[in-house]
């Protein structure tokens, strides 16, 4: 018994990639048994974009009906261990004894519905303790609830993605329980009524709520200093910032320094404010921008921005030179630029 223990100890491994190229022969329930043969079979289905595709649950809403509904049966008693589930319909699906089955195994779920329940959805969240991704999608926001106290939180959440025009109540309730967040996107849908303001400080709240773990942040649809907001959360180490705004006063002076944001995108900018933003986040690596017309030919802003690599702009000048610490340059829709030049590469193609 051990000569055969130790032979077996000694014989050659199979590498992962041939065991990829196997699992994809397989279906959802055989690879779900695989999973559950040895840990390192499971690490590897999981760590496969493709494998864990196949473990993918799209319910829509005429999918369950109310009772005696046999598919609910048969998710329930389901053995596939779904990593990733899509609930479209214009209303939530009721969890029921079924979910928890479905939901314990889950990393990521979609929601594209036209009334949040916020109990329901607490349901469906309580039931998906390692969700890592979470995407909610809401054109229209329910009746006016009380948000109940927390009693549980979605430890393993890295990623939350929210659309919709009432983002007040979600964010609320998700700030309760997301301890380990890294990347958050809202997109607030503008209707009639919503006031700017009132969801900037909301967005301020959650992101003060999540600051420990947040490393990225996109936004669109709100105020257009929320980057100067930003900026003044304590305790905040962003990586990476993405806004949409449209004010050429994103940054009307220089902030306190903020050393751990590495790449920016804004959609519309002025060299001025730019010059600002280099003064305030000196390690910028990567900016995406565009401007406003009648800037100077020659602008300032990078020899404020000492260690961008990256540099990608949509704008209409007329020329433009940029620092030779550049390693990726990228302009778009400029129909006035005559020419590009960099410092020790010489000048490139005409755009």
């Amino acid at each position: 018994m051990i000569a055969t223990d130790r032979g077996s100890d000694s014989a050659p491994q199979i590498p992962p990639e041939v065991w990829t190229l196997i699992f994809e022969h397989l279906g959802s329930s055989d690879l779900s048994r695989a999973r559950l043969t040895c840990r390192r079979w499971n690490q590897l289905i999981v760590g496969s974009p493709s494998l864990l595709g196949k473990f993918e649950l799209k319910l829509l809403e005429k999918t369950l009906h109310s009772e005696g509904d046999p598919i609910k049966d048969l998710l329930a008693s389901s053995t596939i261990r779904f990593s990733r589930v899509l609930l479209h319909g214009e209303t939530f699906i009721d969890a029921g004894t079924w979910w928890p089955r479905i939901g314990r195994n889950l990393q990521v779920m979609e929601m594209r519905n036209r009334v949040i329940d916020i109990p329901d959805l607490l349901e469906l969240l309580r039931g998906t303790p390692r969700l890592k991704v979470l995407k909610v999608c809401s054109k229209y926001s329910a009746e006016e609830e009380t948000i109940p106290q927390i009693d549980f939180a979605l430890d393993s959440l890295e990623v939350l993605e929210l659309e919709t025009d009432c983002p007040a109540d979600l964010l609320c309730m998700l700030a309760q329980m997301c301890p380990r967040l890294k990347e958050f996107r809202l997109n607030v849908v503008p209707i009639v009524g919503l006031e700017p303001e009132s969801v900037l400080r909301e967005v301020i709240d959650f992101i003060r709520a999540v600051r420990n773990s947040l490393e990225s942040v996109s936004v669109s649809g709100t105020e257009d200093n929320l980057l100067e907001e930003l900026l003044d959360v304590e305790g905040l180490r962003l990586k990476r910032v993405s806004l949409a705004c449209c004010d050429r006063e994103i940054l009307s002076e220089p902030g306190k320094e903020q050393l751990s944001v590495e790449e920016l995108r804004v959609n519309i900018c002025s060299d001025e404010v730019l010059c600002n933003i280099g003064k305030t986040l000196p390690n910028l690596k990567k900016l995406s921008c565009g401007f406003f017309e009648n800037q100077p030919t020659i602008v300032q802003f990078l020899s404020f921005m000492p260690k961008l690599k990256c540099l990608q702009i949509t704008s209409q000048w007329i020329k433009q030179q940029y620092r030779p610490q550049l390693d990726k340059v990228s302009v778009e829709e400029c129909q006035n630029v005559t020419s590009v030049e960099r410092e020790g590469v010489g000048e490139l193609k005409r755009l």
